[in-house]
């Protein structure tokens, strides 16, 4: 996994805006990049059901990448690929889902060879958020998230 992980992972990418835009900005003059900046690029994001992962489906889909979404929850992961299919219909990469419980070595192993077929990993959003009704077993289990994801 690792080997794959490391082989693939041949891009960091970080997407900000550089300049202040503020009232006095003159529109126009900004230089904004198109899009397909990600275009050939293979991406998993984690936590992708909902919220910052689901945006960043759509941005990654707008940008050419191509994207598996993964989560924990299979009926959440089929409802953000009809709405970052939606959002984003003329994507020019691909788009798969993936139920992937990332306290679990050998899930996040398995997500991260998905992408071989696509011809290896480029970009890794580690997104996933940990939820529990109580406290009991709560930091162990962080523990181990942590310990597979890094």
């Amino acid at each position: 996994m690792l080997h794959t992980f490391r082989k693939g992972l041949s891009w960091l990418i970080s997407i900000t805006l550089s300049t202040t835009i503020n009232r006095h900005t003159d529109i126009s003059k900004l230089h904004i990049m198109p899009g397909l900046r990600l275009e050939g690029k293979n991406a998993i994001v984690t936590g992708a059901a909902g919220g910052i992962g689901l945006e960043t489906t759509i941005l990654f889909l707008r940008e050419g990448a191509s994207v598996v979404l993964a989560d924990i929850s299979e009926p959440a992961l089929e409802k953000a690929l009809a709405k970052a299919k939606e959002v984003v219909p003329d994507a020019v990469g691909q788009v798969k889902t993936a139920k992937c419980d990332v306290s679990k070595e050998s899930d996040i192993k398995a997500l991260v060879e998905s992408v071989d077929e696509w011809g290896g990993l480029d970009i890794m959003f580690n997104n996933a958020g940990i939820m529990h009704a109580d406290d009991a077993g709560k930091f162990n289990y962080i523990l181990d998230v942590h310990r597979h994801l890094y």
